[in-house]
């Protein structure tokens, strides 16, 4: 069964640990946190400025044609390998940028 935990819950759990105003199992109890690790990712994602939201998965990637590829492949190329960058300016996956560009090499 897969719990999910609002965003209100998962930021006073992180203020609860983070000020520790309760130890830690008290914690998990009070807001029915399936483990320590669950929490700490949180606090985590909030300690580097992100709040402790579920992440959104990609069902699937969208549609890209030849000629785009091989403009993400040159631009790839251009900028030394920078396959995360790429990701992120075509709006595409870094393995996509990457076996792409392998390929063509």
């Amino acid at each position: 069964m897969k719990i999910t935990y609002s965003t209100t819950t998962k930021l006073r759990a992180v203020g609860d640990y983070r000020n520790h105003r309760l130890p830690t199992k008290e914690i998990l109890l009070k807001y029915d946190i399936r483990g320590l690790s669950q929490l700490r990712n949180w606090v985590i994602l909030y300690n580097n400025g992100k709040e402790p939201v579920r992440k959104r998965v990609r069902k699937m990637g969208r549609k890209v044609s030849y000629d785009e590829k091989i403009e993400i492949v040159k631009w790839v190329l251009k900028h030394n390998h920078d396959y995360k960058q790429a990701a992120q300016k075509f709006d595409i996956t870094y393995s996509r940028a990457y076996v792409w560009t392998q390929k063509y090499e």
